[in-house]
């Protein structure tokens, strides 16, 4: 499940949903790019957010942007495990041109690698 509207503006804000960057992300079409990110929480088990800077060339302040669990298997969980911890993630910082951050939360604790899909 995805919450669309206004993305949050700060990873505090952060909950158990997916944030979509606009309300009209993908509207009238597919997304142009997707990219796969993992996020690793460590070794221990963490309520902690956790960030990975992705580069991204085509990010701009206004590109539409969904972050979604990749329900795929790694080396730690596989894909479903994911969503059973309620893990989610949002976009924050945008550099336009160069990067964004993926900031993932897992409200019920959780350790080791997830695996987001980004598509903007």
């Amino acid at each position: 499940m995805q919450y669309v509207g206004a993305a949050p503006t700060d990873p505090a804000d952060l909950t158990t949903k997916a944030y979509v960057d606009t309300a009209v992300a993908g509207a009238g079409g597919g997304f142009a790019h997707t990219v796969s990110v993992v996020v690793d929480f460590g070794g221990a088990s963490s309520l902690a957010q956790e960030t990975t800077a992705m580069t991204a060339a085509w990010t701009t302040t206004s590109t539409p942007a969904v972050v979604v669990l990749a329900g795929v298997n790694n080396a730690d969980h596989v894909g479903e495990e994911s969503a059973i911890e309620q893990v989610s993630a949002m976009i924050y910082n945008r550099v336009p041109g160069v990067s964004f951050d993926v900031v993932a939360y897992a409200p019920t604790g959780t350790w080791g690698r997830h695996s987001f899909l980004v598509m903007g």
